[in-house]
């Protein structure tokens, strides 16, 4: 006769108790993971505002390369100073000497549609005859020669549309083209550039 196997009494109502004890746990888990996710969502907004306004209003805009939206931010001009120009006949005067500079942007500026402002561009790594072209508003300003000494440029802001200033990477002196350039205070660098790739930045008042 085999010996009947005797089995443990389930007590329902305690089953019961223990299933409910562990799925309100497995709720309070949950909820305590969505409060810190959405805390970091939070945290992470707050953040990227900040930076934002630290760096001027910005849109996002569409890149026709990647056919993705991405964040254009927009710096103001009035961090760089004005440039004291002299009018004679009506002709603007530059102050410095800027070859090859396009007609437009000397007419913009004697009919009083943009102003001259002081920009430092220099070589931010080793002056190695690094040359780029400048443009603003896709307006050729002209071919500068870097060096690590600091050169003063009047550039023209434009007072309605904002201004875009656009650099080039013309000759390589070796391990890449490195421009930077200074206002007052602030300073806007390129990444290493190799020859034909380009920078830009967009100013409003």
């Amino acid at each position: 006769m085999q010996p009947i196997e005797e089995k443990p009494e389930v007590n329902s109502a305690s089953a019961e108790s223990d299933s409910q004890t562990q799925s309100k746990s497995n709720t309070e888990g949950n909820g305590i993971f969505v409060k810190v996710v959405a805390g970091a969502l939070v945290l992470g907004g707050i953040a990227l505002g900040v930076n934002l306004m630290n760096q001027g209003p910005a849109s996002l805009v569409q890149d026709a390369k990647t056919d993705r939206l991405h964040m254009k931010v927009e710096y103001s001009y009035e961090q760089f100073m004005e440039t004291d120009v002299e009018k004679i006949n009506g002709k603007i005067s530059l102050p410095v000497k800027i070859e090859k500079m396009s007609p437009i942007l000397v007419s913009d500026l004697e009919e009083e549609k943009s102003t001259l402002r002081d920009i430092k561009v220099y070589d931010f790594l080793e002056s190695d005859g690094d040359v780029v072209e400048i443009s603003v508003n896709n307006l050729r300003l002209g071919f500068f020669n870097l060096t690590n000494a600091e050169q003063v440029i009047p550039v023209p802001f434009y007072k309605d549309g904002g201004t875009q200033i656009l650099v080039k990477a013309v000759d390589d002196g070796g391990g890449g083209v490195t421009f930077a350039m200074k206002g007052s205070g602030r300073e806007f660098k390129t990444k290493v550039m190799q020859v034909g790739e380009q920078h830009s930045w967009i100013f409003g008042k």
